[in-house]
């Protein structure tokens, strides 16, 4: 019998490792977690994340999210766990592209410019917090964090050392992401590492209907701009 376990997906970090610029926004994550972790029973995928905010470049972003989220919510395994979105503009030192050297250094004045700075608030929080409760509550026989943040290194560590749980883990990075950071942050204390790309032959199987219906028969359809490759 295989065990029963749970999968907790950082949102933010799946999103800009896996699918970001390419055609396979439209993720069914049911299929996907099947595909990847046959020898376990799922009986809840959690997926944290928050809202986004439109921006100048890309003023539907935030009902494009919206949809794919209500999709995913059609699904009674999926739960979606909300953190909150920050958007501000921070005076920061602008760096001379072409500093080669101390000396150079010394001559550079560094003056400040305003920046556009998102940020994702609490779902690393959130995740953790979910991760040891659920462990220590007897939730699951074994979970699955979709993560590479750091920040998530001691709700790993308490549950696979304190609990006595294994914690196992999936690198949310594509074949062309991984230069990004090509290891998990948690090699040394989970369990095991599942996966460490998603390849994109996968992703292509794994897609939601165009079309999808939830429990109160409303249809929910997959964005048109996803279609095609975009950032």
């Amino acid at each position: 019998m295989r065990p029963r376990a749970r999968v907790y997906v950082d949102g933010f970090n799946f999103y800009y490792g896996v699918v970001r610029g390419t055609t396979f926004k439209w993720l069914d994550l049911d299929r996907l977690f099947e595909v990847l972790l046959p020898q376990f029973e799922i009986d809840q995928i959690l997926y944290f994340t928050a809202r986004v905010r439109p921006a100048p470049w890309d003023p539907t972003a935030h009902l494009r999210q919206a949809e794919y989220l209500r999709a995913l919510c059609a699904s009674p395994r999926i739960e979606v766990v909300e953190g909150t979105y920050s958007r501000t503009f921070p005076a920061m030192h602008l760096l001379n592209p072409r500093n080669t050297g101390s000396a150079d250094a010394a001559n550079w004045a560094y003056p400040s410019v305003f920046v556009w700075k998102n940020e994702e608030k609490g779902s690393d929080v959130n995740l953790g917090a979910r991760l040891v409760y659920d462990g220590c509550t007897g939730a699951y026989e074994a979970a699955v964090i979709v993560s590479n943040d750091s920040d998530l290194l001691e709700p790993v560590r308490l549950v696979t050392k304190r609990v006595g749980l294994p914690v196992h883990a999936i690198l949310p990075a594509n074949p062309w992401s991984k230069k990004h950071r090509p290891k998990s942050v948690f090699a040394r204390d989970a369990t095991n590492i599942v996966a460490t790309s998603i390849s994109w032959n996968t992703l292509r199987k794994c897609q939601l209907p165009d079309t999808v219906v939830d429990s109160a028969g409303r249809s929910i359809t997959k964005p048109e701009e996803w279609g095609t490759r975009q950032a």
